[in-house]
């Protein structure tokens, strides 16, 4: 029988992701025995997105929203538990999101006076809004999910717009990090 170490009880931090993350642990495991699987043995893809639309992220986002705006790169950067995280979001929403940013590439980074090590050149965040919701609204459906780092950016950060940064910086085992504007 093989076993899987995630963290040390006997460590106070480990023993509360051990207690608070464990669905995490178990889709970390469980993904890591289907790619080492899918790795000597390929199989179709069983998500279930229409076979004519390729650019289908999943059933509500396609690539398109994600890659970078100013050079259409990064599109095999784009974390599949980003992508996971934004359809549960969608699904509570019940309403359409707005990807305002997916992937960065390093230079439109630096342009929109992003920070060097951004979330978005590694392909793990997204700004969001949702359109037919306030601010208020969406903020409170954003902190139901278990996005590794949160930004709220409230309609005074930038004269009545808003938006809401999102990323899995840590793969869902780290600390949940939250920031105003």
């Amino acid at each position: 029988m093989t076993q899987a170490e995630t963290a040390f009880i006997t460590n106070a931090d480990d023993a509360k992701l051990l207690t608070n993350r464990e669905d995490d642990f178990a889709r970390a495991i469980a993904r890591g025995i289907t790619d080492y699987f899918a790795a000597d043995n390929p199989m179709p893809d069983t998500v279930d997105i229409p076979s004519h639309n390729a650019n289908k992220l999943s059933r509500h986002f396609d690539i398109d929203e994600f890659t970078c705006h100013c050079c259409g790169g990064g599109s095999s950067l784009i974390s599949d538990r980003l992508i996971e995280l934004l359809e549960l979001l969608r699904v509570k929403a019940g309403k359409p999101i707005h990807v305002n940013c997916g992937y960065r590439c390093p230079s439109h980074n630096a342009a929109v006076g992003g920070v060097s090590n951004s979330q978005h050149v590694l392909g793990t965040a997204a700004d969001i809004t949702i359109p037919a919701l306030s601010f208020s609204e969406a903020k409170r459906l954003v902190e139901q999910i278990d996005f590794d780092g949160t930004g709220f950016y409230p309609p005074e950060y930038d004269g009545g717009a808003w938006f809401i940064h999102v990323d899995v910086r840590d793969g869902g085992i780290g600390s949940h990090i939250v920031w105003i504007g």
